[in-house]
């Protein structure tokens, strides 16, 4: 009975996960979300550019 429910617990595991994995990469490519922090980035560059 054990086996039974852990391996019915898989597709709805799959149908749960799938959409939040392909709505966060989707995110990623159309810049909702950022991998670098931005704000260390334009600091950086204002370091440089003085320099």
């Amino acid at each position: 009975m054990l086996m039974i429910g852990f391996t019915a617990i898989f597709p709805i595991l799959a149908i749960l996960t799938l959409p939040i994995a392909a709505f966060v990469i989707f995110s990623i490519f159309t810049g909702d979300i950022s991998i670098v922090n931005e704000d260390e980035n334009s600091e950086s560059n204002n370091i440089s550019e003085e320099e």
